[in-house]
Protein backbone atom coordinates (compact mmCIF):
# COMPACT_ATOMS: atom_id res chain seq x y z
CA UNK A 1 0.00 0.00 0.00
CA UNK A 2 1.70 3.11 -1.17
CA UNK A 3 1.58 6.28 1.64
CA UNK A 4 0.26 9.42 1.35
CA UNK A 5 3.65 11.09 1.24
CA UNK A 6 4.86 8.98 -1.75
CA UNK A 7 1.01 9.88 -3.44
CA UNK A 8 1.78 13.52 -2.98
CA UNK A 9 5.68 13.38 -4.50
CA UNK A 10 4.08 11.50 -7.56
CA UNK A 11 1.52 13.96 -8.14
CA UNK A 12 3.55 16.66 -7.73
CA UNK A 13 5.92 15.06 -10.26
CA UNK A 14 3.56 14.91 -12.62
CA UNK A 15 2.29 18.76 -12.28
CA UNK A 16 6.42 18.87 -12.97
CA UNK A 17 5.89 16.91 -16.26
CA UNK A 18 2.82 18.43 -17.25
CA UNK A 19 4.04 22.29 -17.18
CA UNK A 20 7.44 21.07 -19.43
CA UNK A 21 5.42 19.45 -21.58
CA UNK A 22 3.09 23.01 -21.75
CA UNK A 23 6.46 25.13 -22.08
CA UNK A 24 7.62 22.85 -24.91
CA UNK A 25 4.51 22.92 -26.56
CA UNK A 26 4.42 26.67 -26.42
CA UNK A 27 8.31 26.71 -27.44
CA UNK A 28 7.49 24.74 -30.51
CA UNK A 29 4.52 26.93 -31.40
CA UNK A 30 6.91 29.96 -31.83
CA UNK A 31 8.08 30.60 -35.09
CA UNK A 32 11.25 32.53 -35.71
CA UNK A 33 11.55 32.69 -39.86
CA UNK A 34 14.40 35.99 -39.38
CA UNK A 35 17.24 34.00 -41.10
CA UNK A 36 15.09 33.32 -44.15
CA UNK A 37 16.08 34.61 -47.51
CA UNK A 38 13.25 36.40 -49.79
CA UNK A 39 13.08 37.78 -52.45
CA UNK A 40 10.40 40.94 -53.00
CA UNK A 41 8.03 41.04 -56.30
CA UNK A 42 6.20 44.00 -57.09
CA UNK A 43 3.19 43.69 -59.08
CA UNK A 44 2.48 45.50 -62.63
CA UNK A 45 -1.25 46.32 -61.80
CA UNK A 46 -2.55 42.74 -62.80
CA UNK A 47 -0.21 40.53 -60.75
CA UNK A 48 -0.31 41.28 -56.84
CA UNK A 49 2.67 42.01 -55.00
CA UNK A 50 4.26 38.75 -53.61
CA UNK A 51 7.24 37.63 -51.21
CA UNK A 52 8.98 34.41 -52.05
CA UNK A 53 10.64 32.77 -49.14
CA UNK A 54 13.24 29.81 -50.28
CA UNK A 55 13.23 26.54 -48.20
CA UNK A 56 9.61 26.74 -46.68
CA UNK A 57 6.88 24.40 -47.51
CA UNK A 58 3.44 23.73 -47.19
CA UNK A 59 2.41 20.97 -44.74
CA UNK A 60 0.00 18.86 -46.86
CA UNK A 61 -2.72 19.18 -44.12
CA UNK A 62 -3.44 22.99 -45.19
CA UNK A 63 -3.21 22.86 -48.71
CA UNK A 64 -7.52 23.05 -50.45
CA UNK A 65 -5.28 21.92 -53.83
CA UNK A 66 -2.42 20.16 -54.71
CA UNK A 67 -0.94 20.08 -58.72
CA UNK A 68 1.82 18.71 -60.33
CA UNK A 69 4.24 21.21 -62.00
CA UNK A 70 8.23 21.93 -62.58
CA UNK A 71 7.76 25.73 -62.54
CA UNK A 72 7.61 28.45 -60.08
CA UNK A 73 5.59 30.62 -62.47
CA UNK A 74 2.94 27.77 -63.00
CA UNK A 75 2.54 27.45 -59.49
CA UNK A 76 2.64 31.33 -58.62
CA UNK A 77 -0.23 31.70 -61.31
CA UNK A 78 -2.41 29.09 -59.95
CA UNK A 79 -2.43 31.14 -56.23
CA UNK A 80 -2.65 34.08 -58.01
CA UNK A 81 -5.64 33.11 -60.11
CA UNK A 82 -7.65 31.65 -57.63
CA UNK A 83 -9.27 34.42 -54.98
CA UNK A 84 -8.95 32.28 -51.68
CA UNK A 85 -5.61 31.40 -52.10
CA UNK A 86 -3.23 33.13 -49.81
CA UNK A 87 -0.44 31.16 -50.33
CA UNK A 88 1.11 28.93 -52.72
CA UNK A 89 4.85 26.25 -52.16
CA UNK A 90 6.60 24.04 -54.61
CA UNK A 91 8.36 21.01 -53.32
CA UNK A 92 9.37 18.23 -54.26
CA UNK A 93 7.27 14.80 -53.04
CA UNK A 94 8.75 11.61 -53.85
CA UNK A 95 10.70 13.20 -56.40
CA UNK A 96 7.99 14.60 -58.31
CA UNK A 97 7.47 18.69 -58.00
CA UNK A 98 4.12 19.26 -56.50
CA UNK A 99 2.14 22.85 -55.79
CA UNK A 100 0.21 23.16 -52.72
CA UNK A 101 -2.00 26.26 -52.43
CA UNK A 102 -3.69 27.14 -49.00
CA UNK A 103 -5.94 29.48 -47.27
CA UNK A 104 -4.15 30.15 -44.66
CA UNK A 105 -2.17 33.06 -44.57
CA UNK A 106 1.39 33.16 -43.02
CA UNK A 107 1.47 34.04 -39.67
CA UNK A 108 -1.56 31.29 -39.02
CA UNK A 109 0.18 29.00 -41.17
CA UNK A 110 2.45 25.86 -39.90
CA UNK A 111 4.90 26.26 -42.95
CA UNK A 112 7.72 23.80 -42.12
CA UNK A 113 11.62 24.47 -43.45
CA UNK A 114 12.40 21.89 -46.08
CA UNK A 115 15.09 22.19 -48.16
CA UNK A 116 14.72 23.26 -52.04
CA UNK A 117 11.17 23.94 -51.41
CA UNK A 118 9.90 27.96 -52.16
CA UNK A 119 7.00 29.86 -50.44
CA UNK A 120 5.22 32.10 -52.32
CA UNK A 121 2.61 34.53 -50.09
CA UNK A 122 0.16 37.47 -51.10
CA UNK A 123 1.26 40.49 -49.09
CA UNK A 124 -2.30 41.66 -49.29
CA UNK A 125 -2.54 39.08 -47.49
CA UNK A 126 -1.41 40.20 -44.17
CA UNK A 127 -2.71 43.39 -44.76
CA UNK A 128 0.24 45.59 -43.61
CA UNK A 129 -0.83 49.15 -43.04
CA UNK A 130 2.30 50.04 -45.27
CA UNK A 131 4.51 47.90 -46.90
CA UNK A 132 7.68 48.97 -49.18
CA UNK A 133 11.38 49.22 -49.71
CA UNK A 134 13.38 52.34 -47.68
CA UNK A 135 15.98 54.20 -49.08
CA UNK A 136 18.55 52.57 -47.11
CA UNK A 137 17.88 48.96 -49.78
CA UNK A 138 15.65 47.21 -46.51
CA UNK A 139 11.97 46.28 -46.57
CA UNK A 140 9.77 47.82 -44.20
CA UNK A 141 6.53 46.09 -42.61
CA UNK A 142 3.91 47.62 -40.43
CA UNK A 143 1.31 45.97 -38.83
CA UNK A 144 -2.40 46.10 -39.21
CA UNK A 145 -2.79 45.76 -35.58
CA UNK A 146 -1.87 46.92 -32.06
CA UNK A 147 0.50 44.27 -29.85
CA UNK A 148 2.12 44.39 -26.24
CA UNK A 149 5.98 44.79 -26.74
CA UNK A 150 6.40 41.24 -25.06
CA UNK A 151 4.63 40.25 -28.57
CA UNK A 152 5.98 42.78 -31.15
CA UNK A 153 9.03 40.96 -31.53
CA UNK A 154 7.51 37.05 -32.18
CA UNK A 155 4.90 39.29 -35.10
CA UNK A 156 7.10 40.14 -36.98
CA UNK A 157 9.74 36.83 -36.77
CA UNK A 158 6.28 35.06 -37.61
CA UNK A 159 6.79 36.42 -41.31
CA UNK A 160 9.52 34.81 -43.29
CA UNK A 161 12.66 36.98 -43.53
CA UNK A 162 11.41 39.85 -41.39
CA UNK A 163 12.76 41.12 -37.67
CA UNK A 164 11.04 43.80 -35.49
CA UNK A 165 13.10 46.37 -37.15
CA UNK A 166 16.63 47.96 -35.74
CA UNK A 167 19.03 50.02 -36.76
CA UNK A 168 22.39 49.13 -37.46
CA UNK A 169 23.49 52.57 -39.62
CA UNK A 170 22.55 56.30 -39.62
CA UNK A 171 20.89 55.24 -42.95
CA UNK A 172 18.31 53.04 -41.32
CA UNK A 173 17.79 54.79 -38.34
CA UNK A 174 16.55 58.07 -41.02
CA UNK A 175 14.16 55.40 -43.17
CA UNK A 176 12.97 54.21 -39.86
CA UNK A 177 12.09 57.66 -38.51
CA UNK A 178 10.92 58.77 -41.83
CA UNK A 179 8.54 55.85 -42.31
CA UNK A 180 7.71 56.45 -38.56
CA UNK A 181 7.09 60.54 -39.10
CA UNK A 182 5.89 60.53 -42.85
CA UNK A 183 4.28 57.29 -43.96
CA UNK A 184 2.67 56.84 -40.65
CA UNK A 185 1.83 60.46 -39.86
CA UNK A 186 3.44 60.11 -36.53
CA UNK A 187 1.87 56.83 -35.36
CA UNK A 188 3.10 54.77 -32.03
CA UNK A 189 5.36 51.57 -32.77
CA UNK A 190 7.58 49.11 -31.37
CA UNK A 191 11.17 48.99 -32.60
CA UNK A 192 14.63 48.51 -31.73
CA UNK A 193 17.18 50.50 -31.00
CA UNK A 194 20.55 50.81 -32.13
CA UNK A 195 21.62 49.24 -28.73
CA UNK A 196 19.13 46.17 -29.64
CA UNK A 197 17.17 46.99 -27.17
CA UNK A 198 13.19 47.36 -27.12
CA UNK A 199 12.19 51.07 -27.71
CA UNK A 200 8.45 52.90 -28.84
CA UNK A 201 9.01 55.27 -31.74
CA UNK A 202 6.87 58.45 -30.61
CA UNK A 203 6.75 61.83 -31.74
CA UNK A 204 9.54 61.27 -33.84
CA UNK A 205 11.67 59.65 -31.44
CA UNK A 206 12.72 56.57 -29.82
CA UNK A 207 11.97 56.04 -26.57
CA UNK A 208 11.96 53.18 -23.67
CA UNK A 209 8.68 52.35 -22.47
CA UNK A 210 8.27 50.43 -19.21
CA UNK A 211 3.95 50.09 -19.75
CA UNK A 212 4.02 46.11 -20.42
CA UNK A 213 0.04 46.92 -21.56
CA UNK A 214 0.74 48.89 -24.10
CA UNK A 215 -0.80 48.19 -27.46
CA UNK A 216 1.02 50.24 -30.56
CA UNK A 217 1.42 48.96 -34.04
CA UNK A 218 5.18 47.06 -34.90
CA UNK A 219 7.52 48.10 -37.38
CA UNK A 220 8.98 45.22 -38.81
CA UNK A 221 12.41 44.90 -41.59
CA UNK A 222 13.39 42.73 -43.63
CA UNK A 223 16.59 42.48 -45.61
CA UNK A 224 16.55 41.09 -49.46
CA UNK A 225 20.01 40.89 -50.13
CA UNK A 226 20.28 38.03 -47.56
CA UNK A 227 24.31 39.63 -45.98
CA UNK A 228 24.39 40.85 -42.22
CA UNK A 229 22.09 43.60 -41.23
Amino acid sequence: MHSVEGWYTWVAAMIVLMAMSEQQSLVAATKNFTSIAITYVEGNGVVNNYLLAYGLSIPANESYYSLPTDTLCGCRTACRTSPKCSASSLQKVDGVSVCRLSVISVRNSSIAEMPNATYVFKIEKINPLFYGMGEDGLFYLVSNSNTTQSNAQSDCEAIPGHRLARPTTQLQMTTMMNIHKTAMNGADMWAKNQNNVMVMMSKGEMMVSTDTNLSILSLCQANPQHTVW
